[in-house]
């Protein structure tokens, strides 16, 4: 069993809102959402149209809608994720060469399937992924990011990162022609009851570090109110300075009761 939530905000300073969010066959544009899952598996996804681009918002949209629907049942295997990341970005770029708009409809993607025996992490662009257990944070995703590439060539260091004036600048994304390698790692062999997954836009990473949001996730890891920390992670970006819109989805895997209770 999984409990959720989900958020997705226009934020403190845009007047559009390009971000969507899909738990399960949910789609969200906006508000907020939580509840149980009793199946077996789950699936939820975040994606954020990218700015300065017309349309991010469809291709945001078309991107959840087909993740959800490629997704949505049991035994899902890595193939069958990368799958449905490139089924969206193809369903976008139709969309494009229909509308004659190439310039126009690009957006990211973080996602998460689990069900007993499996976990899959996906992204393409700087949309991120974590598991909290216990009172330890991991990132799981990795951005495609002009910054994470002089992370990874050691050009620069993680405080220099968080400064950095192009820090927004991504090397991929849904709605780039042809094939676009998403990210996607197996970690069917460390998945423990009462992990915590968390996705987020970087309405909420641009202005929270890592340890921040630590912080307020471990405040609320054993909470039955997982939308109030959702609220909370919204609240506490705008504050330090947020100017994106913010979507968020926790998930918690729940423990489960022993045959007979």
């Amino acid at each position: 069993m999984w409990n959720y939530a989900g958020l997705v905000d226009v934020g403190a300073s845009e007047d559009h809102n390009d971000d969507r969010a899909v738990i399960g066959t949910k789609l969200l544009s906006k508000g907020a959402i939580s509840g149980t899952v009793e199946t077996s598996y789950i699936s939820a996804a975040i994606c954020d149209g990218v700015g300065g681009r017309r349309d991010g918002d469809r291709a945001a949209e078309i991107s959840c809608e087909v993740f959800a629907r490629e997704t949505c049942s049991a035994g899902k295997t890595m193939d069958d994720i990368i799958n449905a990341v490139e089924s969206a970005n193809e369903k976008v770029c139709d969309t494009k060469f229909k509308e004659n708009t190439i310039q126009s409809l690009f957006t990211t993607i973080a996602g998460i399937y689990a069900d007993d025996e499996h976990l899959f992490v996906c992204n393409v662009g700087d949309s991120r992924v974590y598991r909290l257990r216990y009172q330890y944070l991991m990132r799981l995703s990795k951005d495609h990011s002009l910054v994470q590439e002089m992370l990874d060539a050691g050009e620069i260091t993680l405080e220099e990162a968080w400064n950095h004036k192009r820090k927004n600048v991504i090397t991929n994304c849904i709605g780039n022609i042809g094939k676009i390698n998403p990210r996607v790692i197996d970690l069917s062999d460390d998945m423990q009851e009462r992990d915590i997954f968390f996705i987020c836009s970087d309405g909420i990473t641009d202005a929270l570090k890592d340890g921040e949001i630590r912080d307020i996730l471990v405040e609320y890891r054993n909470s039955d109110n997982l939308k109030e920390c959702c609220q909370r992670l919204r609240g506490t970006a705008i504050a330090h300075g947020s100017k994106d819109n913010i979507s968020v989805i926790l998930i918690r895997k729940e423990v489960t009761a022993p045959d007979g209770e």
